[in-house]
């Protein structure tokens, strides 16, 4: 079961790498669960994305994987 975060901020981080760059993505959110975090960082991600493109999203999250 995914459990409320009631003590304090939840965060989520993502990085993206493409030509030899890379850009750090965070946030945070009180009052969430730990599946709705992984879900944001993944989300966030791909709404950063400029143009079209491949994308090879790597998570060690499970509840992402198998929801995308």
């Amino acid at each position: 079961l995914d459990e409320l975060i009631r003590t304090e901020r939840a965060r989520w981080g993502a990085v993206i790498r493409a030509r030899g760059k890379e850009k750090e993505l965070s946030g945070a959110e009180r009052l969430t669960t730990n599946n709705r975090m992984e879900l944001t960082a993944a989300i966030e991600a791909l709404n950063a994305l400029t143009r079209p493109c491949k994308v090879k999203l790597s998570t060690d999250s499970r509840y992402v994987m198998d929801g995308l």
